[in-house]
């Protein structure tokens, strides 16, 4: 069977279907969906569907542990800015008040 007729037969979309088979996982929804999407899938080829689901949490799991991990990074870099753009700003207002209060003493 052509991918264009797998996506016929089971309502999954090329490009999805396109990114199962490169095992392309950052192009794919949540598990959730995806698993359900490998279900219909191997329903569509009538071949058992909990193999294929059992490989793919493994598979899936672990890219998504990597991208958890950057994102989890890249949100604890956010909070690092946040607080030195915090502290800079509370400096500026600490200098300007302290130069207001030399001026018009």
């Amino acid at each position: 069977m052509t991918l264009e007729q797998i996506a016929a037969g089971s309502g999954i979309s090329l490009r999805t279907l396109a990114a199962l088979e490169a095992d392309d996982y950052a192009k794919l929804p949540e598990a959730v969906y995806v698993r359900g999407y490998v279900r219909r899938y191997a329903a569509l080829l009538g071949i058992a569907a909990q193999p294929l689901v059992d490989d793919l949490d493994v598979r899936y799991g672990a890219h998504r542990s990597e991208s958890d991990g950057a994102v989890r990074h890249q949100r604890q870099a956010r909070g690092l800015r946040r607080a030195w753009l915090l502290a800079g700003g509370a400096a500026v207002a600490l200098i300007l008040g302290a130069l207001l209060r030399v001026i018009f003493q």
